[in-house]
């Protein structure tokens, strides 16, 4: 509280987190009839709310050995802008890099599991960190061993035609890109494995 006759005076006053009412209250105790007679409040400050950050991304879809693949990673809260790492660099030699705007692309070199931890910082700064894993699928892969040979083209003859156990995916073994598991798949296979033909769902790549 003030008295008197008093200059411009800064004053700061700690808050807590919650619903607050703030009221400023003059009151002329009748004691002076001269000068001004009133008092100014003004440039109020309060200090920006803080919001944790978190990436709201929960995963990410699986990638294509050869394809081209691009995901938006995503946050939410914090304070200002946000910048995006690949925290410990897993993404090196990948064929896939994250930009500093959260996005994630490229074109994955080889089958299998990439596994990264992403982190995002705002401009407190405060920073987040979260593990994403990608799995790669090689195409044609119909026995999930990570490469092509015969063994997939029997795998997927023994799936057709004796009911042996299914691809993990459409893209393990649909090599033809007709969007449906067939003998042509198998045919795909052996062309391309013994005499030069396209490259598994190179036509839709």
């Amino acid at each position: 509280s003030w008295s008197g006759s008093a200059g411009w005076a800064q004053a700061s006053y700690p808050v807590t987190t919650g619903t607050h009412t703030f009221l400023w209250k003059y009151e002329k105790d009748g004691s002076q009839i001269g000068g001004s007679d009133k008092a100014w409040v003004d440039f109020i400050i309060f200090p920006p709310q803080s919001v944790s950050l978190v990436i709201t991304t929960s995963s990410l879809p699986n990638g294509l050995v050869g394809a081209a693949y691009s995901q938006q990673l995503t946050s939410e809260g914090g304070s200002g802008s946000k910048t995006w790492i690949d925290l410990g660099d897993n993404l090196s030699g990948s064929g896939l890099s994250l930009s500093s705007a959260g996005l994630l692309s490229g074109t994955p070199t080889a089958a299998g599991d990439i596994a990264f931890t992403a982190r995002v910082t705002d401009q407190t700064p405060q920073n987040v960190d979260k593990p994403f894993s990608i799995h790669v699928i090689q195409c044609g892969d119909a026995d999930g061993n990570l490469i092509v040979t015969i063994s997939d083209a029997v795998y997927l003859i023994n799936y057709i035609f004796s009911g042996g156990p299914a691809p993990e995916t459409m893209q393990h073994g649909d090599a033809d890109c007709n969007s449906i598991i067939t003998i042509s798949d198998a045919v795909a296979l052996i062309n391309y494995i013994f005499s030069g033909g396209p490259a598994p769902c190179s036509a839709c790549k």
